[in-house]
């Protein structure tokens, strides 16, 4: 695909987030590529992404993407955006390094308070993202690509997203108990 299709607008992340007015549209685009590249193909997989970017490109767009991009993906990729935008809201890569921004009327924010208020904007992305996974899901035929992939590219994560924080690990799998036709064992009752 050789133009860049947002699924999400700039001004649509800022009127849906606590993204103030004030920031420069133009700081926000690469995080919402980041996050459309990051969370929403590995939720939706590149099948069903591409399919709908190019629905955009083409204004082919049909009712049932249109509600899954309004209803299931926007509120989604917003709060991704917001996550991936959050430490370049304060700091920024400019030629000199890496700078960051106060005023007289600001104070500065410490990692403790960035890392606590990432950390509420991903609990809100995962569950619109959880969200999406359960629509998706349960709405297959309507969406043939979702569970559709190529060599070479990412498929749909079926499974829930949401990370707690607390590991642990699945069962490895067991395989039931074979015994040929002929076989002896007596279980006793207990």
């Amino acid at each position: 695909m050789s133009r860049t299709v947002l699924l999400v607008s700039e001004q649509k992340l800022k009127a849906f987030s606590a993204i103030h007015e004030n920031v420069q549209t133009d700081d926000l685009a690469p995080h919402i590529q980041a996050a459309q590249d990051l969370q929403l193909q590995t939720a939706i997989g590149t099948q069903l992404l591409n399919a709908l970017k190019d629905a955009i490109l083409n204004e082919t767009l049909s009712a049932d993407q249109k509600l899954l991009i309004d209803d299931y993906i926007s509120p989604m990729l917003i709060q991704w955006a917001f996550y991936q935008a959050l430490p370049f809201l304060k700091y920024k890569v400019v030629d000199k390094g890496i700078v960051s921004g106060s005023s007289e009327t600001s104070t500065s924010t410490t990692l403790d308070e960035l890392q606590y208020l990432r950390q509420s904007v991903m609990d809100t992305a995962e569950f619109y993202q959880e969200r999406l996974r359960l629509y998706l899901n349960n709405n297959t035929n309507t969406y043939p690509e979702y569970l559709q992939w190529q060599a070479g590219q990412v498929s749909a994560d079926t499974w829930p997203s949401y990370f707690s924080g607390l590991v642990i690990p699945k069962p490895k799998y067991t395989y039931p108990l074979y015994c040929p036709e002929d076989c002896n064992y007596v279980y006793p009752i207990i």
